[in-house]
C-alpha cells in the first residue's frame, strides 16, 4: 500500500510540473492564432482552432480536477475564510461561461442582486459554482435555457445564501440521482460523457463551507441544483 499510494504521488507530481506546463504553452499559442485570424474569410481554419482551444481546455481542466481530488484524498485542508461578495463570485462564474453558451446556442440567463456579504475561499467556491454551470450548459442542447439565481436566505435562525442552477437539458433519472457525487460515476443519459468528477469536486468544496446542495431532475425536462451557504463559521 505504501508503495502504491508512493507511486501515485510521483505521478501526480509528474502530471503537475510535466505535462501541465507544455499544455500551458499550447493553449497560449492557440490562443494567440485564435485572435490572429480573428476577422479572416477563412472560417474553417476558425472552426479549427476553436475546436482545438476547446478540446485543450477541457484536457487541462481535467487534469485540475484529477489533481484536486488526489489533494482532497490525502490533506484535509480547511477553505479560507476571507470576506468576499458571493453575487460577485457568480456573476464572475456567468461571464467566464458565456463564451461556452454562445457555441452551445444556450441561452444563460443570471439573476443575482448583491452584494450577498459573506465568509470563503474565492478560488474555491468560482471552481464550485463554475462546474455546476458547466455542468449544467454541458447537457442543454441548442435552444434550452441555463438560469442562476441567488437570494438571501435564513435557516435555523442564521443568515445565508441560496443559489440554484437550473437547466432544460437532457435531465438525470431517478435511480442515479443518489449517485452523482460519487468519484467516477456519471449519470447514464444519452448524452453524458465523461469520468464524473466536476460533481464530486463541488461537494467536496461545498462540505469544506459547511454548505449543502440538492438536486431535483426530471429526464427530458432539466436538472436544477441548489445549494444553501451560510455566511459565516
Amino acid at each position: 500500500m505504501a508503495r502504491a499510494d508512493e507511486f501515485k504521488s510521483v505521478l501526480l507530481s509528474s502530471i503537475s510540473h510535466d505535462l501541465r506546463s507544455p499544455l500551458g504553452v499550447v493553449q497560449v499559442t492557440l490562443t494567440l492564432l485564435e485572435e490572429k485570424i480573428a476577422g479572416t474569410v477563412d472560417a474553417d481554419l476558425r472552426e479549427l482552432v476553436e475546436m482545438s482551444l476547446g478540446g485543450l481546455k477541457s484536457t487541462v481542466a481535467l487534469i485540475n480536477e484529477l489533481l484536486e481530488i488526489y489533494r482532497s484524498e490525502q490533506t484535509e485542508v480547511a477553505p479560507r475564510r476571507d470576506r468576499l461578495d458571493l453575487a460577485d463570485v457568480l456573476r464572475r462564474c456567468a461571464s467566464d461561461a458565456r463564451l461556452d453558451a454562445q457555441r452551445r446556442e444556450v441561452t444563460l440567463e443570471v439573476s443575482v442582486n448583491g452584494p450577498l456579504p459573506g465568509l470563503g475561499d474565492r478560488t474555491r467556491l468560482e471552481r464550485a459554482f463554475g462546474n455546476l454551470i458547466g455542468n449544467a450548459l454541458k447537457f442543454t442542447r441548442a435552444g434550452g435555457q441555463v438560469a442562476i439565481d441567488a437570494r438571501p436566505v435564513v435557516v435555523a435562525g442564521k443568515k445565508g445564501v441560496q443559489v440554484q442552477v437550473r437547466d432544460t437539458g437532457t435531465g438525470i433519472p431517478e435511480g442515479e440521482i443518489p449517485y452523482i457525487f460519487d468519484l467516477y460515476r456519471q449519470a447514464e443519459t444519452g448524452r453524458r460523457s465523461g469520468v464524473g468528477l466536476g460533481l464530486a469536486i463541488v461537494k467536496r468544496i461545498l462540505d469544506a463551507h459547511g454548505a449543502s446542495i440538492a438536486v431535483a431532475s426530471q429526464v427530458g425536462v432539466g436538472t436544477a441544483f441548489t445549494v444553501d451557504l451560510p455566511l459565516a463559521g
